[in-house]
């Protein structure tokens, strides 16, 4: 199998987070970005060994 790397915004919920996890689960490399700090912590608890995440928030609240 192929694996390929996925860039996806808007991964916080919705498609963006099914194309998230659908990619994850196959093995598959992702650049997720996300407004909501937290948002994607059960995903780096599951893939802590094969993935890596790093956050930054430019939004105001």
């Amino acid at each position: 199998m192929n694996s390929k790397i996925w860039f996806v915004a808007g991964s916080s919920r919705g498609l963006g987070r099914e194309f998230v996890e659908a990619a994850l689960a196959r093995g598959d490399q992702v650049a997720a970005t996300t407004r909501k700090a937290g948002s994607l912590d059960d995903l780096v608890a599951e893939y802590v060994e094969t993935a890596s995440f790093r956050g930054r928030s430019g939004h105001r609240e």
